[in-house]
């Protein structure tokens, strides 16, 4: 059984080079068991991927939330997160960091160790 996620149908990715990363990786049929949907090469893993999302979902709130956090700083600090989103979705701690855990299994952002994020997606708009 795959362990890996496949990317929601609420994202669109526009850049090409990941577009031809997730074909390439449907055909082939020796994935290891957990994959990310996104890829990590170095070519492309610090490059920002640009993101289009369906209006008025949970998520695409989550991800604009999340956007609007990082403005003018490269590391969002989960103090600041809990902060905000907490007060915002009226979710407690634990659901918020389930959501950012769910977020980096995507590939959609990155773990700073003992400090907080870094995104890896801006959304087109």
């Amino acid at each position: 059984m795959e362990m890996g996620y496949e990317l929601p149908k609420w994202i669109t990715i526009l850049n090409k080079a990941y577009k031809d990363d997730q074909i390439k990786r449907k055909k082939d049929k020796k994935r290891p068991k957990k994959l990310s949907p996104l890829p990590k090469e170095k070519a492309i893993k610090n490059k920002k991927i640009i993101l289009e999302l369906k209006e008025g979902l949970l998520w695409t709130e989550f991800l604009i939330e999340l956007e609007k956090l990082q403005e003018g700083k490269k590391t969002i600090l989960f103090k600041n997160i809990r902060e905000r989103l907490c007060k915002k979705f009226s979710m407690s701690k634990r659901k918020i960091m389930e959501c950012v855990f769910f977020l980096s299994e995507l590939g959609l952002i990155e773990y700073v160790k003992h400090r907080g994020i870094r995104l890896r997606y801006k959304i087109k708009g």
